[in-house]
């Protein structure tokens, strides 16, 4: 369900948070996702010493997002 579908999902009269609800769910997906995307190879030292920075990125980027929401 996507974040359109929950907020159509909502009664009218309830609070509109279905934005906050998709996000705060986990996404088991999510990693096998990523394992797929990766293939079987193992990854070489350069290679995921890169993967990891663009993971902390991501991360960082997320922290910024929801602290400019949280005020």
């Amino acid at each position: 369900m996507n974040v359109l579908e929950l907020a159509r999902s909502r009664p009218t009269g309830a609070p509109r948070r279905a934005f906050f609800d998709f996000f705060a769910q986990p996404a088991p997906e999510l990693e096998q996702q990523a394992a797929d995307a990766l293939g079987p190879e193992a990854l070489d030292g350069p290679t995921l010493a890169a993967a990891r920075e663009y993971g902390l990125l991501l991360q960082s980027y997320e922290r910024l997002f929801w602290t400019t929401l949280g005020g």
